[in-house]
Formats: structure tokens, sequence, C-alpha cells
């Protein structure tokens, strides 16, 4: 005991400038630096595949994950709840629930039409159908098949102008064929469709086939047999009742300049030979 006294207060004391005494064993020799805490292991909790998982993404601490989080859902642009997830094949019976959600009628009869005018119901039993199949919407299928609508108007409207125009040219060829003869040779036609019980749908079918002015001669020509009225062929010397086309007249024509009796007649100025030739003429060269 008088030993450890003895010890102790025997050590060398050390006097500041104010005059305490410090033990000199711990007076520093420098600045101490300052202690770093490791923080705790934010993964503890969770399990292997979670913390494997935080490890491979390089998520340091809970922050580092809501901010990837967050990011996430910015680049999405929407909440998860409005978020689509594609299937990877194109048969995949998820499409139906994705078809759902964006608006296919559950049954194809669902579909309506009814902003649609002049649709053919076997046109609308086929778009109901086909668009259930290609998981179209309500709105899509209304308007995919208003715009078919408008398009088949166009063509249609098309097809008849061009249809017109056809039929207006071959007139005009029919007519410049017929000359003077045309009003006769089309009522001939007229009455031999009308005899036969050809309808407006067998002449149209048969303009399709032949063009108006092929059915017209066609027509004519049967009407002629049937004792409408005498056909008068190119090299035919007679006329069609009391008028010739161009290509009878002319061959009428060619014949009287070759018949020495009425050449003398016109020569010597016989009135009925002369009306005869000018009215061959006339028909012959009308334009």
């Amino acid at each position: 005991m008088e030993a450890a006294q003895a010890t102790t207060s025997s050590a060398p004391v050390a006097q500041t400038e104010t005059g305490s005494p410090i033990a000199q064993s711990v007076t520093p020799s420098a600045e101490a630096a300052p202690i770093k805490v490791s923080p705790g292991d934010w993964t503890v909790g969770l399990n292997d595949d979670l913390k494997g998982y935080a490890q491979t993404k390089g998520f340091k601490d809970p922050q580092t994950v809501l901010d990837s989080y967050r990011g996430l859902e910015k680049l999405m642009g929407a909440p998860k709840d409005r978020l689509l997830k594609l299937p990877e094949k194109a048969d995949a019976p998820e499409w139906n629930d994705i078809y759902a959600r964006l608006g296919r009628p559950n049954d194809p009869k669902e579909y309506k039409f009814e902003g649609v005018e002049g649709v053919d119901p076997k046109l609308e039993g086929w778009a109901r159908e086909n668009f259930h199949k290609l998981g179209l919407s309500q709105k899509q299928g209304e308007s995919l098949l208003k715009s078919y609508r408008e398009l088949e108007t166009v063509e249609s409207s098309a097809q008849a102008q061009s249809k017109q125009v056809a039929l207006k040219n071959q007139e005009d060829t029919l007519k410049k064929e017929w000359g003077s003869a045309f009003d006769q040779n089309i009522q001939v036609a007229k009455k031999a469709a009308a005899q036969f019980g050809f309808d407006g749908k067998a002449i149209d079918s048969l303009e399709n086939a032949m063009g108006y002015d092929g059915v017209m001669k066609f027509l004519q020509n049967i009407g002629s047999k049937i004792g409408e009225s005498s056909f008068v062929g190119p090299n035919s010397p007679q006329g069609f009742g009391n008028v010739m086309t161009p290509a009878q007249a002319k061959y009428e024509i060619s014949e009287l300049k070759n018949d020495k009796g009425f050449i003398q007649k016109w020569s010597s100025g016989d009135r009925e030979a002369k009306m005869r030739f000018e009215q061959l003429h006339k028909w012959a060269y009308q334009e």
C-alpha cells in the first residue's frame, strides 16, 4: 500500500500555463482523427434473392431504391395499374384481356354501326366477326367501317362516271355509223328487247360484255329478222325502212353510178332521179 502510494506520489507532474497539473500519459501529441461509424446493413431482413438483386443493381441504401423507382415511374409515364404487359406470343390468350381493356366489346354482336349509312347486313356481320378477332374497339370498328363505306361511295361514283363517258362515246360512234337511220334502228332494237323479255338487268349484263353499241347492233339485227323491218347491211341495195345508214347510202350511190338507165334519167334532169341521188348523198355524207 505504501509502495503504491509512493509510486503515485513520485510520478512527475506537468504544469500548464495556468498552473493546472495534467498527467503526461493522457496528453496527446497531435489532434485526434474523427471516429467513423459504419452504418448498419440496410438489407437485413431481406431474403437472399432480394439481397442479391439489391447488390446487382447497386442499391446502397433505401434512398437509392426510391430514387430508382421514381425514375422508373417517370419513364413509364403512367401508374402501374394503367400499364399493359404485352404477351410474347401473338396467339396468347392474354391478348383478350388487353383488347378488353382497350375497349373491345365482349361479344361481336355488341358492335354498333349507327353512324354508318347504307351498310349491307352481310357486310355488317362480316365486320363484327372480323373486328372482334382483330381486337378493335367499338370506336375503331365504327370508324373503319365508315371509312370503307366512304371509299365504296367514291369508287361507285367514279365507276358510274366512267361508264357514262364510255356510253356517250359508244353512242356517238353508233350515231356516226348509222347516221340518219339511228333513231329507227334504236326503235327496232328496243322492240326486239321487249319481245324477247330482256329486262334492265339483262341489258346491263349484255352491255358489260358487248358494250352499248354492240348490244344495240345485236338487238337491231334480231328485230330486223322477226319482221319489224328488213335489215340493210353495208352491201344491201335497199335502205332500212325509209332511211339508210351512211354505209348503205354509199353502197347505193355506187350501184346507181353503174346503172346506165339511172344515169340517163339523172342527166336528162329527171326530178325523181335527182331527188333520189340528193337524198342518198345526205345520208351518206351527213356530217
